[in-house]
């Protein structure tokens, strides 16, 4: 094509989030303050790594998909040349919770809030499970271009 040249590109990554999270496995253990002011630390239960994991959410880009045009010579200066390209991120939704579901981290005080069931029936109306307490749902896409002075 001359001083043309035409470039197209796929892309594919693995989703690294996990399904389950296993209290302490990943995260031993969090640190905070109790009610009397004292720090103390505490296990890290499933479900609030899972809530850690949905802020993680620009991750779980698995396609994509991108084009570019090279042009040599650009405006006739045998020295200069110009490169531009396109790209697109397909969507990409992601449940959290379902996972965590029945996992009993704790007895006591805290036992009811680390045991990982959506409230209100979760997002099942929302393309997860009911007992998924959070969906995320990302897409991008950019533009590029250079100049290059090659002597």
């Amino acid at each position: 094509m001359g001083n043309l040249k035409l470039r197209a590109g796929y892309g594919y990554a693995d989703d690294p989030l996990l399904s389950t999270v296993k209290v302490g496995q990943e995260v031993a253990s969090i640190g905070l303050v109790n009610p009397e002011g004292a720090t103390v630390t505490s296990p890290m239960y499933g479900i609030f790594m899972s809530y850690f994991q949905a802020m993680e959410t620009p991750v779980i880009y698995k396609h994509r998909i991108a084009v570019g045009l090279g042009v040599e010579n650009f405006l006739g200066v045998p020295f200069l040349s110009l490169d531009t390209h396109a790209a697109v991120q397909l969507e990409e939704d992601k449940c959290f919770g379902s996972g965590q579901a029945g996992q009993s981290t704790s007895t006591g005080y805290y036992n009811n809030a680390t045991i990982g069931v959506a409230l209100a029936g979760g997002l099942a109306s929302d393309g997860c499970t009911s007992s998924d307490h959070s969906k995320a749902t990302v897409s991008s896409f950019h533009l590029g271009g250079a100049l290059t002075w090659s002597f």
